[in-house]
């Protein structure tokens, strides 16, 4: 291994002992999702609403194993981006060569978005080292098929369609893959057999949040419909524009002005890069295209930043590896600065909507033992998420309102729905014409109107009495 490689692990090395370090002594919070994932961790199911199933796993495992404080919860994201910077190394020296591959990884490691994402707990994060994993596996599978290959295949697939249903663009990359690729062509055509039974273990694999989906009305399914909003087309260039910087930022600056340079010698016809491009370009061709007729996040095209990120270290490595080694050293001085903000800077204006939510939730509790009621009910799905999780210690029950008339909006509503002919007293925090359909209560008093935050609207709390 060259010296500029083994400085470089040394570098990454501090670079991740900080990164837990700064997780660890962090003063900032859960954010309202990642504390959602974390009550879905404490109730395992095949499905929820908004999501699939394998994120809470993965809570599960970590807080069993290191405690449900939010540095646990955090630190899962930096093991695993750990796992898939591996992945591209495997993909980068099985496409190039060994040398390259150590380039890309280091590369993909320090990119602005990974830094970025280590701090959250999210879907993408398991979705992108499965996503990594299917690729290296698929090059494997074409150069040397055999059967028990097939199956991991199919299984680390579903495991990556259980992450996200983003996985879903593998299968549309792959096809097109396919049209401009010989060899695809040719592997796929000799060796149907193994690829059926690749799909099999996929769909075994799946089965159990097809069922969930299916008991539930395709909930999930129909929520993720819902979030593209296909429906409601209407061209706007601020939001493909929005769309554009925010994927400069996800790669980085120089990454982003040197592959554009390099841009010709990029899409050089050779076979290494006609896979790379046909598992990247297609998804931020469909995901821009979202965004220019609807709407759509900078993080919805993040997989295809695993092959796009190879291919353009691979190929600027050849011509000017200097400017890789400078975009590392830029990249790493950003992530630094960033874990350095999550150390030291947790009363900065850009946190303010993370804080606030514990003194919040000690305030629910001080009128819980004043008023001696256990049952708390939220309006707020966000909210209902971080007051439960920061008084997890608490014996208390938590409900979310929810009208037999009312379409389900969030899992809450599933798994903690306040029904209507609850009566027991509680405490809650919402707007009170949203428990109308309750039948008879006798008394509601307005107990206070807090202000969580600066960023964060006022909320009423409410004691809701039954005789």
């Amino acid at each position: 291994m060259e010296k500029s490689i083994r400085i470089s692990f040394v570098f990454l090395f501090f670079f991740t002992f900080f990164k837990i370090l700064s997780i660890y002594f962090s003063k900032i919070g859960l954010s309202g999702d990642e504390a959602q994932y974390w009550i879905w961790s404490q109730n395992l199911q095949s499905g929820y609403f908004s999501k699939p199933p394998l994120l809470p796993f993965i809570i599960y495992f970590f807080t069993n194993l290191f405690g449900d404080t939010a540095a646990a919860i955090k630190i899962s994201s930096v093991s695993i981006y750990i796992a898939t910077s591996v992945n591209i190394y495997l993909i980068a020296n099985n496409l190039f060569n060994r040398r390259i591959a150590y380039y890309c990884a280091i590369a993909f490691y320090l990119l602005p978005g990974v830094s970025f994402s280590s701090f959250l707990v999210s879907t993408d994060v398991p979705l992108l080292f499965f996503w990594s994993l299917s690729i290296y596996l698929l090059l494997k599978q074409i150069s040397k098929p055999s059967y028990l290959l097939s199956i991991i295949f199919g299984i680390v697939l579903a495991m990556g369609f259980l992450s996200k249903y983003a996985m879903i663009y593998f299968f549309i990359c792959t096809l097109i893959y396919v049209f401009f690729d010989q060899r695809a062509r040719d592997y796929f055509k000799n060796n149907i057999f193994k690829n059926l039974i690749g799909l099999f273990f996929f769909f075994i694999t799946i089965l159990p949040n097809i069922f969930w989906n299916t008991n539930n009305n395709w909930l999930t399914l129909r929520h993720t419909a819902d979030n593209a909003s296909l429906g409601n087309v209407s061209l706007s260039f601020i939001n493909f524009f929005e769309f554009f910087i925010a994927q400069i930022f996800i790669i980085g600056p120089v990454l982003a002005i040197t592959g554009f340079y390099y841009g010709k010698k990029i899409l050089t016809k050779n076979t290494s890069n006609v896979f790379l491009i046909c598992y990247s370009a297609p998804i931020l061709l469909i995901v821009g295209a979202e965004s220019l007729m609807v709407r759509a996040h900078g993080n919805w095209a993040a997989v295809s930043y695993v092959c796009l990120s190879i291919l353009i270290v691979a190929n600027i490595f050849k011509s000017n590896d200097r400017s890789v080694v400078i975009n590392n050293f830029i990249n790493l001085f950003f992530g630094l600065t960033f874990f350095l903000l999550i150390l030291f800077g947790n009363n900065l204006k850009i946190f303010d909507r993370l804080g606030g939510y514990e003194n919040f939730s000690k305030t629910i509790n001080v009128y819980a033992n004043d008023e001696k009621i256990n049952n708390i009910v939220i309006e707020e799905r966000m909210l209902f998420s971080l007051v439960k999780y920061n008084l997890r210690e608490y014996d208390l029950d938590f409900y979310c309102p929810k009208s037999p008339t009312e379409d389900i909006g969030h899992h809450f509503q599933i798994d903690n729905p306040l029904l209507k002919n609850f009566n027991n007293n509680f405490l809650y925090i919402g707007d009170i014409n949203r428990i109308s359909y309750l039948e008879n209560p006798s008394r509601v008093f307005l107990l206070n109107e807090y202000s969580i935050n600066s960023k964060a609207r006022d909320v009423k709390i409410h004691k809701v009495i039954f005789d």
